[in-house]
């Protein structure tokens, strides 16, 4: 999942577009997200730390 979001995310020299049309996977939605960025880190984070949101 990560390596597909990276993909998306590289899109534009990483935009971090608010979201990515479902079909043609095109950014859509304002640009510069810290939301996407952060959703990103997060993930990363998940997978490589084992970090956890969750108390």
């Amino acid at each position: 999942m990560y390596a597909r979001i990276d993909t998306l995310n590289a899109q534009d020299n990483y935009s971090f577009n608010e979201c990515f049309h479902g079909l043609s996977e095109l950014p859509c939605g304002v640009a510069a997200c810290t939301w996407s960025a952060a959703g990103q880190v997060l993930l990363y984070q998940g997978i490589t730390n084992g970090f956890s949101l969750s108390t």
